[in-house]
């Protein structure tokens, strides 16, 4: 059963970014982060079931540079427009989340490919 339900996981994370971005374009920022929750919730479980049992330490750097690195840059970002706290330009995070954000779907296809089947 594991081999079925994982393409199936690579298939929809896949869809969902590519969502992501077409309703950002669009400006449906509700829908954008509603994809984009269900993207990276989808790469970290698969993610964990690839790495978490053999690699761990790969899961944790993975997971630490593709989700919770961009998710403080994107708090941060959010507090200081929202708040002024830091007073001074963060816009540059924006683009590091969305850069760094879809490494973890090439590199979770990539290992599910090579460890799993």
């Amino acid at each position: 059963m594991e081999i079925i339900i994982n393409p199936i996981i690579l298939f929809f994370s896949a869809i969902a970014i590519y969502l992501t971005g077409v309703c950002y374009f669009y400006k449906k920022v509700k829908l954008a982060i509603l994809f984009s929750i269900l993207f990276y919730g989808l790469n970290i479980y698969m993610s964990g079931e690839i790495f978490y049992r053999d690699h761990l330490v790969v899961f944790c750097v993975l997971t630490t540079f593709t989700f919770l690195i961009p998710l403080f840059c994107l708090i941060t970002f959010a507090f200081d427009v929202k708040y002024a706290l830091f007073c001074i330009d963060t816009s540059f995070l924006v683009p590091l989340v969305w850069l760094i954000g879809p490494i973890i779907l090439p590199v979770n296809a990539l290992f599910y490919f090579i460890i799993k089947v």
